[in-house]
C-alpha cells in the first residue's frame, strides 16, 4: 500500500525552486526601484533647469541652479529639487542661465545605488536639455564620447 503525503525530497526540490524565484523577483524589484528613481532624477533636473532658463529669459537676468545639502535649486528662487546628482561643466559645477536663454553646458550625472542604470541629463549651450540613450543596445547609456556613463 503507497503512503500519501510528499516526501523530504520532493519538498526540499519545491522549496528551493520557491527560493529562486523569491530571490530573482527580488532583484528585478530592486532594479526597478532604482530604474524609477532615476527616471524621476532625470524629470525633476529637467524641469528645473526649464524653469531656471524660463525665469532667466522672463526677468532679463543671469540666473545660477547650484547644489546645495539637499539636491539642486535656483539660488535666489524657492524652486529645489530633492536629487543628488554630480554636475560636470566647463565651468565649475555651478549652472548659469542667461538672459538669451543660453547657458554653461555641462551633464548632470544620476548614480543611484547599486549604480547599476546611471544616465545623464545633457546641457547644451543654448540652454536644452535632453536626456543620454542607449545607443549600442547594450543597456547602459552612452555620453557624448561614446562610452557608457560611469559613475565616479
Amino acid at each position: 500500500m503507497r503512503e500519501v503525503g510528499y516526501s523530504l525530497l520532493e519538498s526540499m526540490v519545491v522549496l528551493s525552486i520557491i527560493s529562486v524565484l523569491t530571490i530573482a523577483a527580488t532583484a528585478n524589484v530592486f532594479s526597478n526601484n532604482e530604474s524609477q528613481r532615476v527616471e524621476q532624477g532625470l524629470r525633476s533636473l529637467y524641469s528645473l533647469s526649464q524653469a531656471a532658463r524660463q525665469l532667466a529669459v522672463t526677468e532679463a537676468r543671469e540666473v545660477v541652479v547650484e547644489q546645495s545639502p539637499h539636491g539642486w535649486q535656483i539660488r535666489e528662487g524657492a524652486i529645489a529639487h530633492q536629487v543628488q546628482a554630480d554636475f560636470r561643466g566647463f565651468r565649475g559645477s555651478r549652472v548659469r542661465f542667461y538672459p538669451d536663454g543660453s547657458s554653461d553646458n555641462g551633464s548632470w550625472t544620476l548614480c543611484i545605488p547599486p549604480y547599476a542604470n546611471p544616465r545623464a541629463l545633457v546641457l547644451s549651450k543654448t540652454g536644452r536639455a535632453r536626456v543620454t540613450q542607449d545607443k549600442d543596445g547594450d543597456g547602459l547609456d552612452e555620453g557624448a564620447n561614446g562610452k557608457p556613463i560611469q559613475c565616479h
